[in-house]
Protein backbone atom coordinates (compact mmCIF):
# COMPACT_ATOMS: atom_id res chain seq x y z
CA UNK A 1 0.00 0.00 0.00
CA UNK A 2 0.99 3.61 -0.76
CA UNK A 3 1.23 6.28 1.79
CA UNK A 4 1.79 9.60 1.20
CA UNK A 5 3.95 12.34 3.03
CA UNK A 6 4.53 16.31 2.43
CA UNK A 7 7.52 16.43 2.96
CA UNK A 8 10.41 19.29 1.58
CA UNK A 9 13.16 16.59 0.46
CA UNK A 10 13.93 15.88 -2.81
CA UNK A 11 16.11 12.68 -4.30
CA UNK A 12 18.77 13.04 -1.19
CA UNK A 13 22.13 13.35 -2.03
CA UNK A 14 24.85 13.38 0.78
CA UNK A 15 24.54 17.10 1.66
CA UNK A 16 21.27 17.04 2.49
CA UNK A 17 21.84 13.60 4.17
CA UNK A 18 24.02 15.60 6.50
CA UNK A 19 21.50 18.61 6.95
CA UNK A 20 18.38 16.85 6.78
CA UNK A 21 19.47 13.97 8.68
CA UNK A 22 16.40 13.16 11.30
CA UNK A 23 14.26 13.23 8.32
CA UNK A 24 16.17 11.53 5.63
CA UNK A 25 15.98 8.58 8.82
CA UNK A 26 12.41 8.75 8.13
CA UNK A 27 12.45 8.48 4.46
CA UNK A 28 14.79 6.07 4.68
CA UNK A 29 12.63 4.01 6.92
CA UNK A 30 9.37 4.15 4.64
CA UNK A 31 11.10 3.25 1.45
CA UNK A 32 12.46 -0.04 3.23
CA UNK A 33 9.19 -0.99 3.97
CA UNK A 34 7.45 0.60 0.57
CA UNK A 35 5.85 3.43 1.24
CA UNK A 36 6.08 6.05 -1.45
CA UNK A 37 7.06 9.57 0.07
CA UNK A 38 6.11 12.16 -2.03
CA UNK A 39 7.12 16.18 -1.95
CA UNK A 40 4.77 18.33 0.16
CA UNK A 41 4.88 20.83 3.04
CA UNK A 42 8.04 20.06 5.90
CA UNK A 43 6.81 17.19 8.59
CA UNK A 44 8.01 16.71 11.48
CA UNK A 45 10.10 13.25 11.43
CA UNK A 46 10.85 10.87 13.99
CA UNK A 47 12.75 7.46 14.50
CA UNK A 48 10.15 4.26 13.95
CA UNK A 49 9.92 1.59 16.58
CA UNK A 50 8.68 -1.77 16.21
CA UNK A 51 5.38 -2.87 17.63
CA UNK A 52 3.04 -5.95 17.22
CA UNK A 53 -0.42 -5.05 15.51
CA UNK A 54 -3.41 -7.31 14.85
CA UNK A 55 -4.84 -5.39 11.68
CA UNK A 56 -3.72 -2.10 9.95
CA UNK A 57 -1.57 0.68 11.21
CA UNK A 58 -1.93 3.77 10.36
CA UNK A 59 0.98 5.97 9.98
CA UNK A 60 1.05 9.74 11.00
CA UNK A 61 3.35 12.90 9.76
CA UNK A 62 2.11 16.08 10.72
CA UNK A 63 -1.58 16.71 8.53
CA UNK A 64 -1.00 13.86 5.89
CA UNK A 65 -2.40 10.68 7.12
CA UNK A 66 -3.11 7.39 5.24
CA UNK A 67 -2.74 2.85 6.32
CA UNK A 68 -0.97 0.21 5.30
CA UNK A 69 -0.76 -3.61 6.27
CA UNK A 70 1.94 -4.24 8.68
CA UNK A 71 2.31 -5.96 11.28
CA UNK A 72 5.54 -4.62 12.89
CA UNK A 73 6.18 -1.06 12.74
CA UNK A 74 4.79 2.35 13.46
CA UNK A 75 6.52 5.52 12.84
CA UNK A 76 6.79 7.75 15.90
CA UNK A 77 5.54 11.19 14.94
CA UNK A 78 5.11 14.47 16.70
CA UNK A 79 1.74 13.50 17.63
CA UNK A 80 2.94 10.52 19.39
CA UNK A 81 3.81 11.04 22.82
CA UNK A 82 7.43 9.27 22.69
CA UNK A 83 10.07 11.26 21.28
CA UNK A 84 13.62 10.26 19.80
CA UNK A 85 17.03 10.84 21.04
CA UNK A 86 18.85 13.46 18.89
CA UNK A 87 22.75 14.19 18.95
CA UNK A 88 24.67 15.97 22.04
CA UNK A 89 23.97 19.73 22.55
CA UNK A 90 27.29 21.40 21.87
CA UNK A 91 28.16 25.19 21.44
CA UNK A 92 26.41 26.61 24.91
CA UNK A 93 28.14 29.64 25.88
CA UNK A 94 26.94 33.16 27.25
CA UNK A 95 29.09 36.03 27.77
CA UNK A 96 30.79 37.78 29.70
CA UNK A 97 31.84 38.98 33.05
CA UNK A 98 30.89 42.42 34.00
CA UNK A 99 31.63 44.88 37.18
CA UNK A 100 28.31 47.13 37.92
CA UNK A 101 27.66 49.88 40.63
CA UNK A 102 24.73 49.11 42.66
CA UNK A 103 20.99 49.34 41.26
CA UNK A 104 23.06 49.94 37.66
CA UNK A 105 21.73 47.58 34.73
CA UNK A 106 24.21 44.94 33.02
CA UNK A 107 24.95 44.26 29.85
CA UNK A 108 22.72 42.10 27.81
CA UNK A 109 23.92 38.70 28.23
CA UNK A 110 24.60 37.20 24.77
CA UNK A 111 24.14 33.51 23.94
CA UNK A 112 25.95 31.32 21.10
CA UNK A 113 23.55 29.33 19.28
CA UNK A 114 23.65 25.81 20.19
CA UNK A 115 24.87 22.89 18.17
CA UNK A 116 23.65 19.06 18.12
CA UNK A 117 20.00 17.64 19.82
CA UNK A 118 17.29 18.17 16.87
CA UNK A 119 18.03 20.87 15.96
CA UNK A 120 15.05 22.65 17.67
CA UNK A 121 16.09 24.42 21.17
CA UNK A 122 14.29 25.56 24.01
CA UNK A 123 16.26 27.91 26.12
CA UNK A 124 15.80 28.48 30.18
CA UNK A 125 18.53 31.46 31.84
CA UNK A 126 19.26 30.87 35.36
CA UNK A 127 20.25 33.20 37.94
CA UNK A 128 21.95 32.59 41.38
CA UNK A 129 23.18 34.98 44.44
CA UNK A 130 25.22 32.35 46.43
CA UNK A 131 28.03 31.05 43.49
CA UNK A 132 28.81 30.05 40.41
CA UNK A 133 28.56 26.77 41.36
CA UNK A 134 25.27 26.44 43.76
CA UNK A 135 22.00 28.65 44.36
CA UNK A 136 20.51 28.49 41.02
CA UNK A 137 16.87 28.73 39.82
CA UNK A 138 14.90 29.39 36.91
CA UNK A 139 14.24 33.05 35.37
CA UNK A 140 10.56 33.56 35.14
CA UNK A 141 9.72 34.56 31.21
CA UNK A 142 13.84 33.66 30.93
CA UNK A 143 14.01 31.61 27.58
CA UNK A 144 15.20 33.14 24.67
CA UNK A 145 18.94 32.83 23.40
CA UNK A 146 19.42 36.20 24.79
CA UNK A 147 19.37 37.64 27.99
CA UNK A 148 18.73 41.05 29.59
CA UNK A 149 19.15 41.13 33.54
CA UNK A 150 17.93 43.85 35.55
CA UNK A 151 19.38 46.51 37.79
CA UNK A 152 21.00 44.63 40.27
CA UNK A 153 22.07 45.29 43.95
CA UNK A 154 24.23 42.57 44.90
CA UNK A 155 26.44 40.26 43.07
CA UNK A 156 24.87 37.59 40.82
CA UNK A 157 25.48 34.56 38.48
CA UNK A 158 23.99 33.44 35.65
CA UNK A 159 24.03 30.31 33.47
CA UNK A 160 22.01 28.87 30.41
CA UNK A 161 19.67 25.64 30.22
CA UNK A 162 19.36 24.40 26.89
CA UNK A 163 17.28 21.38 26.00
CA UNK A 164 16.59 20.05 22.85
CA UNK A 165 14.55 16.79 22.12
CA UNK A 166 15.87 14.57 25.03
CA UNK A 167 19.14 16.32 25.08
CA UNK A 168 19.55 18.90 27.45
CA UNK A 169 23.07 20.99 28.59
CA UNK A 170 23.61 23.72 30.70
CA UNK A 171 26.33 26.65 30.25
CA UNK A 172 29.04 27.34 32.35
CA UNK A 173 28.27 30.30 34.50
CA UNK A 174 29.19 34.25 34.05
CA UNK A 175 29.50 36.25 36.86
CA UNK A 176 28.12 40.22 37.57
CA UNK A 177 30.33 41.87 40.44
CA UNK A 178 28.01 44.71 41.90
CA UNK A 179 29.94 47.38 43.95
CA UNK A 180 28.40 49.02 46.64
CA UNK A 181 27.22 52.56 46.94
CA UNK A 182 27.93 52.98 49.96
CA UNK A 183 31.64 52.67 50.85
CA UNK A 184 32.39 51.42 54.44
CA UNK A 185 36.33 52.39 55.05
CA UNK A 186 37.49 51.27 58.53
CA UNK A 187 40.58 52.57 59.75
CA UNK A 188 43.02 50.97 62.42
CA UNK A 189 45.81 53.54 63.95
CA UNK A 190 49.51 51.84 63.80
CA UNK A 191 50.87 51.15 66.59
CA UNK A 192 52.99 54.26 68.18
CA UNK A 193 56.82 53.65 67.20
CA UNK A 194 60.33 55.14 67.86
CA UNK A 195 62.44 57.58 66.01
CA UNK A 196 64.18 56.70 64.14
CA UNK A 197 61.66 53.96 63.00
CA UNK A 198 59.49 54.76 60.13
CA UNK A 199 55.40 54.15 59.84
CA UNK A 200 54.12 52.25 57.12
CA UNK A 201 50.05 52.94 56.82
CA UNK A 202 50.04 50.97 53.19
CA UNK A 203 49.75 47.43 55.49
CA UNK A 204 46.42 46.06 55.02
CA UNK A 205 46.10 45.33 59.01
CA UNK A 206 45.75 49.37 59.14
CA UNK A 207 42.09 49.35 56.30
CA UNK A 208 41.12 45.92 57.83
CA UNK A 209 37.52 45.17 57.74
CA UNK A 210 36.85 47.81 54.93
CA UNK A 211 34.40 47.52 51.69
CA UNK A 212 36.35 44.96 49.89
CA UNK A 213 37.95 45.99 46.75
CA UNK A 214 38.60 49.49 47.29
CA UNK A 215 41.14 51.77 45.35
CA UNK A 216 42.99 53.30 48.74
CA UNK A 217 44.85 56.85 47.90
CA UNK A 218 47.15 58.23 50.97
CA UNK A 219 46.96 62.51 51.51
CA UNK A 220 48.20 64.71 53.87
CA UNK A 221 44.70 67.00 54.13
CA UNK A 222 41.43 65.78 55.00
CA UNK A 223 40.03 67.08 51.46
CA UNK A 224 41.96 64.13 49.55
CA UNK A 225 43.64 66.13 48.03
CA UNK A 226 47.33 66.71 48.27
CA UNK A 227 48.87 63.28 48.01
CA UNK A 228 51.12 61.97 50.56
CA UNK A 229 54.60 60.85 48.99
CA UNK A 230 55.81 58.08 51.10
CA UNK A 231 52.77 56.63 52.61
CA UNK A 232 54.69 53.34 53.59
CA UNK A 233 57.76 54.81 54.87
CA UNK A 234 56.99 57.87 57.41
CA UNK A 235 59.57 58.88 59.69
CA UNK A 236 60.52 61.61 61.79
CA UNK A 237 64.39 63.34 63.04
CA UNK A 238 63.25 63.64 66.74
CA UNK A 239 58.91 63.06 66.72
CA UNK A 240 55.65 62.42 65.13
CA UNK A 241 52.32 63.11 66.12
CA UNK A 242 50.07 63.98 63.38
CA UNK A 243 46.81 63.07 61.46
CA UNK A 244 47.40 61.39 57.64
CA UNK A 245 44.64 60.51 55.30
CA UNK A 246 43.37 57.48 53.62
CA UNK A 247 40.68 58.10 50.94
CA UNK A 248 38.85 54.86 49.87
CA UNK A 249 36.83 54.54 46.12
CA UNK A 250 35.68 51.83 44.07
CA UNK A 251 33.97 53.77 40.98
CA UNK A 252 31.19 54.52 42.14
CA UNK A 253 30.67 57.45 43.78
CA UNK A 254 33.42 60.41 45.51
CA UNK A 255 34.87 58.06 47.83
CA UNK A 256 35.52 58.34 51.75
CA UNK A 257 38.57 60.01 53.37
CA UNK A 258 39.05 59.31 56.79
CA UNK A 259 42.23 59.94 58.77
CA UNK A 260 44.56 57.82 60.44
CA UNK A 261 46.95 59.27 63.88
CA UNK A 262 50.83 58.16 63.36
CA UNK A 263 52.87 58.24 66.02
CA UNK A 264 56.94 58.29 66.64
CA UNK A 265 58.05 59.30 69.80
CA UNK A 266 61.59 60.70 70.91
CA UNK A 267 64.31 59.09 72.12
CA UNK A 268 66.21 59.79 75.06
CA UNK A 269 69.07 62.51 74.40
CA UNK A 270 71.80 61.25 76.03
CA UNK A 271 75.84 62.76 76.45
CA UNK A 272 78.57 60.08 77.27
CA UNK A 273 81.69 60.98 78.99
CA UNK A 274 84.83 61.38 77.10
CA UNK A 275 86.94 58.07 78.31
CA UNK A 276 90.84 59.11 78.33
CA UNK A 277 93.17 57.76 75.66
CA UNK A 278 94.96 54.75 75.69
CA UNK A 279 95.46 53.69 79.26
CA UNK A 280 97.09 50.57 80.56
CA UNK A 281 95.83 47.00 81.25
CA UNK A 282 93.60 46.77 84.24
CA UNK A 283 93.88 50.33 84.78
CA UNK A 284 90.03 51.71 86.47
CA UNK A 285 87.67 53.97 84.22
CA UNK A 286 84.83 55.51 84.85
CA UNK A 287 81.82 55.92 82.37
CA UNK A 288 79.43 58.08 82.34
CA UNK A 289 75.94 57.97 80.43
CA UNK A 290 73.29 61.16 81.55
CA UNK A 291 70.40 62.19 79.30
CA UNK A 292 68.67 65.84 79.72
CA UNK A 293 65.13 64.17 79.72
CA UNK A 294 63.24 63.56 83.28
CA UNK A 295 62.51 60.19 84.35
CA UNK A 296 64.67 58.14 82.00
CA UNK A 297 66.85 55.23 83.40
CA UNK A 298 70.37 53.75 82.51
CA UNK A 299 71.93 50.44 82.34
CA UNK A 300 75.30 49.38 80.98
CA UNK A 301 75.05 46.44 78.74
CA UNK A 302 76.58 43.19 81.02
CA UNK A 303 77.86 45.89 83.75
CA UNK A 304 75.00 46.80 86.07
CA UNK A 305 72.46 50.09 86.23
CA UNK A 306 72.91 53.59 86.81
CA UNK A 307 74.83 56.38 84.98
CA UNK A 308 77.79 55.84 86.03
CA UNK A 309 80.36 52.74 86.31
CA UNK A 310 83.81 52.07 86.66
CA UNK A 311 85.88 49.28 84.47
CA UNK A 312 89.23 47.51 84.65
CA UNK A 313 90.00 46.47 80.88
CA UNK A 314 92.38 44.46 80.03
CA UNK A 315 92.34 45.37 76.36
CA UNK A 316 90.76 47.51 74.08
CA UNK A 317 86.80 46.99 75.37
CA UNK A 318 83.27 48.78 74.18
CA UNK A 319 81.13 49.20 76.54
CA UNK A 320 77.52 50.20 75.72
CA UNK A 321 75.09 52.30 77.64
CA UNK A 322 71.36 51.61 77.03
CA UNK A 323 68.86 54.81 78.28
CA UNK A 324 65.20 54.32 78.49
CA UNK A 325 62.75 56.86 78.33
CA UNK A 326 59.79 56.64 81.26
CA UNK A 327 55.88 55.85 79.50
CA UNK A 328 57.01 55.41 75.86
CA UNK A 329 59.65 53.02 76.73
CA UNK A 330 61.90 54.39 73.83
CA UNK A 331 65.74 53.53 73.82
CA UNK A 332 68.79 55.23 72.94
CA UNK A 333 71.95 53.29 72.79
CA UNK A 334 75.26 54.54 72.98
CA UNK A 335 78.54 52.65 72.65
CA UNK A 336 81.91 54.18 73.78
CA UNK A 337 85.74 52.33 73.35
CA UNK A 338 88.35 52.39 76.27
CA UNK A 339 91.32 51.83 73.93
CA UNK A 340 94.43 49.88 75.83
CA UNK A 341 98.13 50.08 75.57
CA UNK A 342 100.11 47.41 74.42
CA UNK A 343 101.89 46.14 76.94
CA UNK A 344 102.36 42.00 77.44
CA UNK A 345 105.01 39.95 79.82
CA UNK A 346 105.70 36.24 79.50
CA UNK A 347 107.95 34.57 81.36
CA UNK A 348 110.12 31.64 80.32
CA UNK A 349 112.02 28.79 82.68
CA UNK A 350 114.49 26.31 82.05
CA UNK A 351 115.08 23.58 81.95
CA UNK A 352 111.57 22.34 81.85
CA UNK A 353 110.93 20.14 84.13
CA UNK A 354 113.69 19.96 86.67
CA UNK A 355 114.90 17.49 89.04
CA UNK A 356 114.29 18.40 92.85
CA UNK A 357 117.46 20.29 94.06
CA UNK A 358 118.72 21.37 90.54
CA UNK A 359 119.15 25.02 89.53
CA UNK A 360 116.07 26.71 87.10
CA UNK A 361 116.60 30.18 85.69
CA UNK A 362 113.73 32.09 84.72
CA UNK A 363 114.03 35.39 81.89
CA UNK A 364 111.18 37.32 81.41
CA UNK A 365 110.48 39.20 78.03
CA UNK A 366 108.05 41.35 76.61
CA UNK A 367 107.34 42.95 72.69
CA UNK A 368 108.20 46.33 74.04
CA UNK A 369 110.95 47.66 76.60
CA UNK A 370 110.29 47.14 80.42
CA UNK A 371 112.08 46.86 83.80
CA UNK A 372 111.41 44.39 85.79
CA UNK A 373 109.82 45.39 89.57
CA UNK A 374 109.28 42.60 91.66
CA UNK A 375 109.22 38.60 91.91
CA UNK A 376 107.05 36.25 93.38
CA UNK A 377 107.39 34.17 95.50
CA UNK A 378 109.36 36.94 97.40
CA UNK A 379 111.20 34.69 99.66
CA UNK A 380 112.85 33.01 96.87
CA UNK A 381 114.25 36.17 95.07
CA UNK A 382 116.37 38.15 97.05
CA UNK A 383 116.80 40.66 94.12
CA UNK A 384 113.72 41.60 93.12
CA UNK A 385 114.61 43.60 90.11
CA UNK A 386 116.98 41.48 88.66
CA UNK A 387 116.77 41.41 84.87
CA UNK A 388 116.68 37.23 85.10
CA UNK A 389 116.47 35.01 88.24
CA UNK A 390 118.66 31.45 88.99
CA UNK A 391 117.69 29.23 91.87
CA UNK A 392 117.59 25.91 92.94
CA UNK A 393 113.81 24.69 93.62
CA UNK A 394 113.57 21.61 96.47
CA UNK A 395 110.24 21.03 96.95
CA UNK A 396 106.97 20.42 94.70
CA UNK A 397 105.98 21.89 91.29
CA UNK A 398 104.51 25.57 91.95
CA UNK A 399 104.41 28.28 89.73
CA UNK A 400 106.45 31.75 89.63
CA UNK A 401 105.68 35.16 88.61
CA UNK A 402 107.65 38.10 87.45
CA UNK A 403 106.39 41.92 87.48
CA UNK A 404 107.47 44.24 84.69
CA UNK A 405 106.66 48.08 84.24
CA UNK A 406 106.69 49.08 80.44
CA UNK A 407 108.39 52.62 79.35
CA UNK A 408 105.08 54.72 79.47
CA UNK A 409 104.66 53.22 82.88
CA UNK A 410 102.00 50.12 82.21
CA UNK A 411 102.50 47.08 84.33
CA UNK A 412 101.86 43.71 83.60
CA UNK A 413 102.67 40.10 85.10
CA UNK A 414 103.69 36.97 83.39
CA UNK A 415 103.52 33.80 85.26
CA UNK A 416 105.42 30.20 84.14
CA UNK A 417 104.54 26.84 86.07
CA UNK A 418 107.70 24.55 86.67
CA UNK A 419 107.36 21.07 86.60
CA UNK A 420 109.32 18.82 88.70
CA UNK A 421 110.66 15.58 87.14
CA UNK A 422 110.31 12.96 89.31
CA UNK A 423 113.46 10.62 89.88
CA UNK A 424 112.48 7.44 91.18
CA UNK A 425 116.01 6.43 91.29
CA UNK A 426 116.53 8.55 94.67
CA UNK A 427 113.69 6.53 96.32
CA UNK A 428 115.26 4.32 99.45
CA UNK A 429 114.36 2.24 101.76
CA UNK A 430 116.33 1.37 104.62
CA UNK A 431 116.94 -2.47 106.18
CA UNK A 432 117.45 -1.51 109.70
CA UNK A 433 117.40 0.82 112.41
CA UNK A 434 118.30 1.20 116.01
CA UNK A 435 115.52 3.08 117.71
CA UNK A 436 117.70 4.03 120.73
CA UNK A 437 116.69 7.71 120.98
CA UNK A 438 120.30 9.07 120.42
CA UNK A 439 119.36 10.87 117.40
CA UNK A 440 121.00 8.39 114.46
CA UNK A 441 118.87 6.29 112.99
CA UNK A 442 115.93 5.90 115.31
CA UNK A 443 113.11 6.52 112.76
CA UNK A 444 112.19 3.72 110.03
CA UNK A 445 111.23 5.76 107.24
CA UNK A 446 111.34 6.25 103.27
CA UNK A 447 113.79 8.85 102.06
CA UNK A 448 113.93 11.02 98.45
CA UNK A 449 113.48 13.87 96.69
CA UNK A 450 110.33 13.34 95.18
CA UNK A 451 107.99 11.25 97.28
CA UNK A 452 104.77 13.28 97.72
CA UNK A 453 103.30 11.00 100.38
CA UNK A 454 103.01 7.35 102.28
CA UNK A 455 101.17 4.78 103.37
CA UNK A 456 103.19 2.55 105.36
CA UNK A 457 102.07 -0.85 107.36
CA UNK A 458 104.41 -2.85 109.65
CA UNK A 459 103.85 -6.34 110.43
CA UNK A 460 105.37 -8.52 113.32
CA UNK A 461 106.84 -12.45 113.16
CA UNK A 462 103.07 -13.64 113.16
CA UNK A 463 101.92 -11.44 111.08
CA UNK A 464 100.13 -8.89 113.01
CA UNK A 465 99.81 -5.08 111.83
CA UNK A 466 101.16 -3.30 114.82
CA UNK A 467 102.12 -0.03 112.86
CA UNK A 468 100.34 2.25 110.38
CA UNK A 469 101.08 6.21 109.37
CA UNK A 470 100.66 8.10 106.36
CA UNK A 471 103.06 10.86 107.95
CA UNK A 472 106.45 9.68 106.24
CA UNK A 473 108.37 12.29 108.66
CA UNK A 474 106.90 10.36 111.55
CA UNK A 475 107.30 7.12 110.00
CA UNK A 476 107.84 4.13 112.89
CA UNK A 477 110.14 5.09 116.07
CA UNK A 478 109.68 1.02 116.77
CA UNK A 479 106.97 1.34 119.27
CA UNK A 480 103.25 -0.66 119.52
CA UNK A 481 100.85 0.86 121.92
CA UNK A 482 103.45 2.92 123.75
CA UNK A 483 105.74 -0.51 124.16
CA UNK A 484 108.84 -0.77 123.06
CA UNK A 485 109.21 -3.62 120.60
CA UNK A 486 111.91 -6.17 120.87
CA UNK A 487 114.96 -6.27 118.83
CA UNK A 488 114.29 -8.78 115.61
CA UNK A 489 112.74 -8.40 112.02
CA UNK A 490 109.69 -7.27 110.94
CA UNK A 491 108.03 -7.20 108.05
CA UNK A 492 106.41 -3.49 105.75
CA UNK A 493 104.52 -2.98 102.99
CA UNK A 494 104.87 0.91 101.93
CA UNK A 495 102.59 2.72 99.00
CA UNK A 496 104.83 5.78 97.58
CA UNK A 497 103.12 8.24 95.50
CA UNK A 498 105.64 10.51 93.99
CA UNK A 499 105.15 14.57 93.09
CA UNK A 500 103.69 13.96 89.68
CA UNK A 501 101.06 11.31 90.96
CA UNK A 502 102.93 8.24 90.10
CA UNK A 503 102.64 5.56 92.79
CA UNK A 504 104.25 2.08 93.11
CA UNK A 505 104.55 -0.29 96.25
CA UNK A 506 107.62 -1.66 98.10
CA UNK A 507 107.61 -4.71 100.48
CA UNK A 508 110.49 -5.84 102.69
CA UNK A 509 111.90 -6.58 106.01
CA UNK A 510 113.32 -4.13 108.25
CA UNK A 511 115.90 -5.01 111.60
CA UNK A 512 115.15 -3.64 114.92
CA UNK A 513 118.51 -3.55 116.48
CA UNK A 514 118.57 -2.58 120.40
Amino acid sequence: MIIRFKTNIPNPTYPDIMKNRYRFICWLCCMLVGITVSRGQDFQPFFAKAEPVNSASSLHAGTPTGSFSLNSLSLLTEENPEKAEGWAIGSNLIISNQTICENATPASLTGTLPTGGTGTFDYQWQSSTASGTSGFSNIPLAASQHYAPPALTTTTWYRRVVVSGAESDTSASIQITVKPSVINLVITNPDPVCAPQAVDITVPAITAGSTPGLTLTYHTTSTGGAVLANPNSISAATSLNKDYYIKGTNGCQIGVVKPVRVVINKQPTVSISSPPGPVCKYSPVVLMAFSIDAGTTTTWQNIGPGPMVTVYPQETTTYTSVVTMPVTGCQRVVPVTVNVKEFSMSLAASPQPVIAGNPVTFTPGSATSFTVTGWLPENLFPSQIAATQTIAIQDTTRTFSVIGRSEDGCLDTASVKVNMDVNTTDVFVPNAFTPNNDGKNDIFKVYGSSIKNIEMKIFDQWGRAIHETNNNSTGWDGNHNGKLQPAGTYMYVIKIRLENEDSFIRKGTIHLIR
